[in-house]
């Protein structure tokens, strides 16, 4: 895509938190292919990554960042950030069920005779 987000965001993560309107509009859309493709890239990376970290190397600041946030704090918020949008996703998903008409969902029909 040619966009780099480095140095964008809260403590120049390249995360969306603390990005401004500018910053975000300038964030090329993308497939959904590409962006499936890229979270199996940093899984990836992550898991390959993740067993050979000492503790000092986990107390280091992280990389890319401001030298303020260890690699720990990131990995941890980056799980829990995970679990929680897996949270949100499953909140949406009831939500939308309860609102469409009982001849669509499956939950509301009545069981067997």
């Amino acid at each position: 895509t040619g966009y780099d987000p480095q140095g964008r965001g809260r403590h120049g993560s390249g995360t969306l938190t603390g990005y401004t309107p500018e910053e975000v509009a300038a964030i090329p859309p993308l497939p959904a292919a590409d962006l499936l493709a890229y979270l199996d890239e940093v899984h990836a990376a992550l898991r390959a990554q993740l067993p050979d970290l000492t503790s000092a190397a986990l107390a280091a600041p992280a990389p890319g960042g401001d030298g303020r946030v260890s690699a720990y704090a990131w990995i941890k918020g980056v799980l829990l950030g995970g679990f929680a949008h897996l949270g949100e996703i499953r909140a949406l998903k009831a939500l939308r069920e309860r609102t469409r008409p009982a001849a669509e969902s499956p939950r509301d029909s009545p069981g067997p005779p």
